[in-house]
């Protein structure tokens, strides 16, 4: 595979964007978080390894493989976040959100929070190298209440 980038951006993707894991795992396939540019929406996608194909599944037959292990049927965009292959998603009508992952056929609901509720985004953070511990950041946009007030600072040399 020809890498003609500088020594900076190829230790990036080498290492942190697509890790090796081992010669007896090779890698599959791409899961990646694309947006629409029509509608500004974002979605799952998934590109077959070239280097594997008679192992790689299909982009329709992963779409199938982490479908089946939610409870409800996914559109395109209760997708979240994607992080070394495990799925973030939001059920839209509650905001329940679930963590899956198609490799071992597991999805887990994270427990509901009202102190969550005015959530408007969240990301997964997971490295298995690390921790085999993922953790599910949100960021919460609304309104503080009461309104921050505005202190003026004046420094005096």
């Amino acid at each position: 595979m020809l890498k003609s980038v500088c020594k900076c951006w190829n230790n990036l993707i080498t290492d942190a964007c697509v890790p090796k894991i081992s010669d007896s795992s090779p890698l599959r396939g791409f899961i990646y978080h694309a947006l629409r540019v029509r509608s500004g929406k974002t979605y799952i996608d998934y590109i077959p390894c070239a280097m594997t194909p008679a192992v790689a599944p299909e982009p329709h037959e992963f779409v199938k493989s982490y479908s089946s292990l939610l409870p409800f049927e996914p559109a395109r965009g209760d997708f979240l976040d994607c992080c070394n292959c495990l799925l973030l998603f939001v059920e839209g009508s509650i905001s329940q959100y679930y963590v899956c992952n198609p490799v071992t056929k597991q999805c887990v609901a994270i427990p509901r929070d009202f102190m969550l509720e005015n959530i408007c985004s969240a990301a997964l953070a997971f490295d298995p190298f690390k921790s085999p511990h993922y953790k599910v950041v949100c960021f919460d946009y609304s309104e503080p209440k009461p309104p921050p007030k505005i202190a003026r600072v004046l420094i005096r040399d």
